[in-house]
């Protein structure tokens, strides 16, 4: 794994160094004008230059300039909230400047917005194969969303659910199943561990946030293991032009108890957009709140400070180095006497964070843009203190180490079959490995081994000590006959779990297949009709649940793994009719989903007794598979006031 991953950084170094060399000198070329509709300016808008990736937002007068642009023909889109898109193509040349100006028909219900998730590749959501549900940084703002977790209540399909009101650990439950069958990406990179998959969901700040796209149904196919469910991919924002915003938000919970969040956000772009950086802040101070009077808190106490960035360099008109940095330092409390440390207090659970995650990335694209190569490489660290206890209990803090390492390769290539019903295809490929290790400390009772046939009672031990190498290789073809669409691709992974308390190499190791096919008709702009079948896995590791320790009337319930745990695998299949209607001032949109998700060798827990008052749930393999079915209805309908 460690030759593998340095082998990136090697050839990741070499290309950017190569493309630095390759940075061309200012055209002195300018695009500018305006964006307006038949009535008015409209402010803020987006414009793109489609091959470059070179983007610019209106002034509040919805005026534009993009100052050296890349010589040649171009693509130019203009886009806004509640507007459908518009792409015209010019040409430019040396010393000139171009006049262009876009007039867009307003869009009651928006279905043209550029996705990622469904394939991996950019493309408009209409041309998905799968349906991708958006939550923009609109309905953040309107609904003062201040992490993901809020944001992910206003999607439909998903449900963000509290179980357990001690420390506020919460889930995300995605077409039925729980949330580590969901697999949560940042930009597409699975950095997000089985650690950070429970309270990371209230630890990323919204205002990093520029889009959450959601696909319901299996996507090991293309992320790997644990996307059953689902995927999330959270897509943060690009620095686009200069800006700040600082945001106070203060409120009271049934009138008595505070809720504040600062957060500021800054965008700075140099005149060449060769290079930007966008910088964003979040502090969160929620006071404990009890609603019923009987000294146990509902709601926990939460102090959250963030701060992160996104940086690029622009190696070249057609390629960029993206940077990306974050840390996250959160206390949150529950139980009861939050004053008091958590060992005097009757029932407490007291968890602090410091989390820290970076990245980097090289993107390029061929000047007829029909070729994209990415390599990327990102990294999460953890640092985790807790205490879960009961009557005073002194022994029961722990400490928790938790790092994750992905780095990958992926290319994409458009192919125009003119003698084949005059259709194209996009061929994506790519390998990625995957590296995690988790340390779990207990500093009372604790147990050396994770497994449940040797566990024994003494103090200050490791838990467990797990690591996990997945290294993966994926291929897919989309074949658009304008009418219909196909899409097939499969994926390899091999996973390694290590023991890294008894040896560095592997103590179990399986492969996994995991194909997919889905299919997209196209009966007219309103009617869409989409069916696919995709499996999935999740591997006998250590989930965040596990290291969770359960308090029933006093009495601690710890988490084990049996001896034999096997993966678990699924097949998923679902069947979709979206119809679109958009008047002039007035939309409609009904959404129809059904799936059905087959469980093989399904995790369970069962309740044990070891030893005298020693209760511990252990993680099984169900004798029998299970199923999950049903039926996703989504109707949105809009109506203009301008």
């Amino acid at each position: 794994m460690k030759n593998q991953l340095l082998l990136l950084w090697v050839l990741l170094l070499l290309i950017s160094t190569y493309s630095f060399s390759q940075t061309p000198p200012l055209s002195n070329s300018a695009i500018k004008g305006n964006i307006k509709s038949k009535s008015e300016e409209i402010p803020y808008a987006n414009i793109l230059i489609l091959k470059s990736k070179i983007g610019v937002a209106a002034n509040e007068k919805g005026y534009f300039i993009i100052k050296n642009a890349p010589l040649g023909k171009l693509k130019i889109r203009a886009s806004a909230v509640g507007y459908h898109p518009q792409i015209k193509t010019i040409e430019t040349k040396k010393n000139t400047s171009i006049q262009l100006n876009f007039t867009l028909d307003p869009s009651v219900i928006t279905t043209e917005q550029v996705v990622v998730s469904a394939s991996r590749i950019e493309q408009n959501r209409t041309d998905a194969p799968v349906i991708v549900n958006t939550i923009s940084p609109k309905l953040l703002q309107s609904t003062n969303a201040v992490n993901l977790a809020e944001g992910l209540n206003f999607s439909p399909g998903l449900r963000i659910e509290t179980n357990c009101l001690n420390c506020g650990f919460n889930q995300l439950r995605l077409n039925g199943l729980k949330g580590p069958y969901t697999q949560f990406l940042i930009n597409s990179r699975p950095i997000f561990s089985a650690l950070n998959g429970v309270y990371g969901l209230e630890q990323i700040p919204a205002n990093m946030i520029d889009r959450i796209e959601v696909v319901r149904g299996g996507g090991s196919a293309l992320f790997g293991a644990n996307a059953i469910g689902g995927t999330v991919n959270i897509i943060t924002k690009d620095p686009i032009n200069n800006s700040f915003t600082l945001i106070n938000n203060t409120s009271l919970v049934n009138g008595k108890t505070f809720d504040e969040s600062i957060n500021f956000s800054i965008s700075q772009v140099t005149d060449n957009y060769r290079t930007g950086i966008f910088a964003y802040g979040l502090y969160r101070n929620r006071q404990a709140y009890d609603h019923n009077g009987d000294n146990l808190y509902e709601l926990t106490k939460i102090r959250n400070r963030s701060f992160g960035l996104r940086s690029y360099y622009r190696t070249s008109d057609y390629s960029k180095l993206i940077l990306d940095f974050g840390t996250i330092y959160e206390l949150r409390r529950g139980g009861n006497k939050e004053d008091h440390s958590p060992h005097i207090a009757d029932v407490a659970e007291q968890l602090i964070h410091n989390i820290t995650n970076g990245g980097l990335s090289w993107e390029a694209f061929s000047k007829d843009n029909q070729r994209k190569i990415s390599i990327y490489l990102s990294g999460s660290n953890t640092k985790r203190k807790s205490y879960y206890g009961a009557k005073q209990d002194q022994s029961a803090y722990g400490r928790t180490e938790d790092y994750s390492i992905v780095g990958g390769i992926q290319w994409s290539q458009k192919i125009n079959h003119k003698k084949f019903f005059h259709s194209h295809s996009t061929i994506l490929t790519g390998i990625e490995n995957t590296y995690n290790q988790l340390k779990d400390t207990k500093l009372g009772y604790q147990i050396p081994d994770f497994t449940i046939d040797s566990i024994i009672n003494y103090p200050n031990t490791t838990v467990t000590h797990q690591g996990v190498n997945a290294f993966g290789i994926f291929l897919q073809e989309e074949i658009d006959f304008h009418i219909f669409t196909i899409l097939a691709g499969i994926r390899y992974d091999r996973a390694d779990i290590i023991n890294l308390k008894k040896a560095k190499k592997p103590v179990r190791s399986f492969n996994s297949f995991n194909p997919r096919t889905n299919i997209l008709f196209k009966i007219n702009k309103a009617i869409q009709i989409r069916g696919s079948f995709a499996s999935g896995f999740r591997p006998p590791q250590v989930f965040n649940e596990d290291l969770h320790l359960n308090i029933s009337g006093g009495q601690k319930i710890r988490s084990i793994l049996s001896n034999n745990l096997e993966p678990e695998t699924s097949n998923s299949f679902t069947a979709s009719f979206e119809w679109t209607t958009n008047k002039s001032k007035f939309g409609t949109q009904l959404t129809l989903e059904s799936f059905y998700t087959i469980l093989n060798n399904p995790f369970h827990n069962e309740l044990e007794t070891l030893g005298e008052n020693d209760l511990v749930y252990v993680k099984k393999n169900a004798t029998s598979g299970a199923f999950v079915k049903g039926i996703n209805v989504e109707f949105k309908s809009q109506l203009l006031t301008f």
